[in-house]
C-alpha cells in the first residue's frame, strides 16, 4: 500500500532512558508514500544505560522526504550505540529547506550521524550541515551521501562541518 504523511507544523520529540531498553524517536512513512513536514523537526534522546538510542526521519519505500524548516537531532549516549539519521530509503528525493544539525556525545558502541538517499534520489539542503560525533569509545561516523551512484546529486546551500573523535574508529 502507499500513503502520504503531511505535518502542517513543527515536530518535537524527546525521551530518556536509563536501563537496557532501546529508545526510538521515529517519524516515517511505513511503505511507499511521501513524508512532508511544513516546519522544523527536533529529536532528542538521553540514554544513560545500555540501550540503543535512535533518532530517525525517513521514507521506508518510494517517496520524497521534504522538511520545510530545519532538522536538529541530539543523542547523549550511554553504553549502547546511537543513530541520528535523515534518509529516503526508496526512489525519492530528500529536501530540507534550512539546515541540519546532528550531535552525538558519549557512547561505547557504534554512533552514526547520517543524511542520505539509499536508492536513486537527490539531496537538497538549503543551509549548512553540522555533524558532531564526540566523546565515545566506539566508532564515530558522520556522513552525507547518495547510495545511487550517478543517479543522485547533493546540493548544500551553506557550509558542511563534521567533527568526530573517539577512542575507536572515526569516519567523517
Amino acid at each position: 500500500s502507499s500513503a502520504n504523511l503531511q505535518v502542517n507544523g513543527a515536530v518535537s520529540v524527546a525521551e530518556s532512558g536509563s536501563g537496557s531498553g532501546n529508545q526510538y524517536n521515529e517519524i516515517y512513512t511505513d511503505g511507499a508514500g511521501a513524508l512532508k513536514i511544513l516546519g522544523s523537526v527536533t529529536e532528542r534522546i538521553t540514554e544513560t544505560g545500555s540501550g540503543y538510542a535512535d533518532n530517525e526521519i525517513y521514507t521506508d519505500a518510494d517517496g520524497d522526504l521534504t522538511i520545510s524548516g530545519s532538522v536538529t537531532q541530539t543523542v547523549a549516549a550511554g553504553s549502547g550505540g546511537s543513530e541520528n539519521e535523515v534518509y529516503s530509503y526508496g526512489d525519492g528525493n530528500l529536501s530540507i529547506g534550512l539546515g541540519v544539525a546532528q550531535t552525538i556525545t558519549g557512547g561505547t558502541g557504534k554512533n552514526y550521524n547520517y543524511v542520505y538517499t539509499d536508492y536513486p534520489g537527490n539531496i537538497s539542503i538549503g543551509a549548512g550541515v553540522t555533524q558532531s560525533n564526540t566523546g565515545g569509545t566506539g566508532s564515530a561516523y558522520n556522513e552525507i551521501y547518495t547510495d545511487s551512484g550517478a543517479l543522485g546529486n547533493i546540493t548544500i546551500g551553506g557550509s558542511v562541518a563534521q567533527t568526530g573523535s573517539s577512542a575507536g574508529y572515526v569516519d567523517n
